[in-house]
């Protein structure tokens, strides 16, 4: 007996490539991800879009910066010094 498997449609990976999968379905398609090297290699065969891009060309440019990271850090900026107001 053989188990058959669903795989999520090409608009789901490609919403779920550009960040614009709804909150619910995102643990889903991670899961299947992890474990289906099809989807996984068509997942990174989608294009980068152009903020993607400058995310990414913003991580090549960093010491020891990977320009496939997924996401970018976010630092929030120092505290202001109340006695240099």
């Amino acid at each position: 007996m053989s188990t058959q498997v669903t795989h999520p449609t090409l608009d789901v990976l490609r919403a779920y490539a550009r960040g614009q999968l709804s909150a619910p379905d995102t643990p889903a398609v991670e899961e299947h991800v992890a474990g289906c090297a099809e989807c996984a290699r068509i997942l990174s065969e989608q294009p980068a879009d152009a903020f993607q891009q400058l995310v990414r060309r913003a991580a090549a440019d960093e010491p020891g910066g990977d320009p496939n990271r997924p996401t970018a850090t976010y630092a929030p900026a120092p505290a202001a010094d109340p006695e240099r107001t």
